[in-house]
């Protein structure tokens, strides 16, 4: 899974000895099946230097959805960073590879980003995703469509 990153983080945040972490800092953009992008950033912090940002490192997310060249719905600050009614929310990227992770939804390596709210959601599982607008699906996709 590759994704599209307009601003790479600081090679040296991770190569240095210091114990406090970088700020980092990463635009994306994901290529949905159909005529669908997500595009974004986020910024947060690898506190537990693991080389990877989780739901608790994240300091902002913001994200639109576009449809065959407009934005239809878009979600920032807190209402981005909720997770569902039921479930919290779920963010995993690997620094490594610059990748989004993959795995279960709701408590695994995907993701899930303002499912049931207002504005635009994302969920993104082992299997599947679907991106959200106002807590109804629109767009699911049974494959990774992602393209850089």
């Amino acid at each position: 899974m590759r994704t599209t990153l307009l601003a790479i983080l600081i090679a040296a945040a991770f190569g240095s000895s210091a114990a406090v972490a970088e700020k980092i800092r990463v635009e994306f953009t994901w290529y949905v099946s159909g005529s669908y992008t997500v595009i974004g950033e986020f910024s947060g912090e690898d506190e537990d230097r693991d080389m990877a940002i989780s739901s608790v490192e994240v300091s902002s997310l913001r994200f639109e959805v576009i449809q065959n060249g407009a934005v239809i719905a878009h979600a920032s600050g807190r209402q981005a960073m909720r997770g569902s009614q039921n479930h919290d929310f779920n963010f995993n990227f690997d620094l490594r590879s610059m990748a989004f992770m993959r795995g279960h939804s709701l408590k695994g390596r995907g993701q899930l980003w303002n499912y049931d709210g207002p504005g635009a959601g994302f969920f993104s599982g082992a299997t599947s995703e679907a991106i959200r607008i106002d807590g109804a699906t629109v767009k699911p996709s049974r494959k990774w469509a992602i393209r850089s």
